[in-house]
C-alpha cells in the first residue's frame, strides 16, 4: 500500500515538473518575442503583472 502510495506521488510531481517545465519554456519565448518587438521593459512588466 505504501508503495502504491509513493508511486502515485512520484507520478504527480513528474507530471508538475513537466508542466512548469513548459510553461517556463512558453514564457521565456514570449518574452524574448516582446524583446524583439520592442525594446523597452514596459511591455515586459505589463505582461507579467497581467499573467500573476
Amino acid at each position: 500500500m505504501a508503495e502504491d502510495k509513493k508511486h502515485s506521488l512520484q507520478k504527480e510531481f513528474s507530471l508538475k515538473q513537466r508542466v512548469s517545465y513548459t510553461l517556463q519554456l512558453r514564457f521565456s519565448s514570449i518574452q524574448s518575442a516582446g524583446e524583439a518587438r520592442q525594446g523597452n521593459k514596459l511591455v515586459q512588466v505589463r505582461y507579467l503583472t497581467k499573467t500573476s
